[in-house]
């Protein structure tokens, strides 16, 4: 999955606070922080989903919580693009994003962590 750009994030957490319904402070300095530190870590060779994941969970300050399930949408994303589902329920996903944002969760767990709360999709 290619790291989106600013615009895109924009369009996409418009698009999803009106479908959810979801309200709340959105930091342009943040997400710019995210993608710049997503991009980065896809750079060095990591996984784009998995800097996407890691960089938002990293960078709270971007996305208030009300805005959590833009990080388990990147992960859908991510993982159909690869041709694969997530398995992990809500609450998995938020405790990785929890574990991330306060350290407990490095970078290099995150793609494993994907692969091992997914399956391939059927055909």
């Amino acid at each position: 999955m290619p790291i989106p750009t600013d615009d895109e994030v924009r369009r996409a957490l418009a698009v999803l606070g009106r479908r959810r319904g979801l309200t709340g402070p959105i930091s342009e300095l943040g997400i710019r922080n995210a993608l710049s530190l997503a991009r980065e870590l896809a750079a060095s060779g990591g996984d784009e989903t998995a800097a996407l994941v890691f960089a938002f969970s990293k960078y709270p300050k971007a996305l208030t919580s009300a805005w959590a399930p833009f990080v388990f949408l990147l992960a859908v994303n991510g993982l159909n693009r690869c041709g694969r589902e997530l398995t992990a329920s809500h609450r998995a996903l938020a405790a990785l994003r929890i574990g991330i944002a306060g350290g407990d969760v490095s970078f290099d767990q995150v793609a494993p962590w994907l692969r091992e709360h997914s399956r391939s999709r059927p055909r």
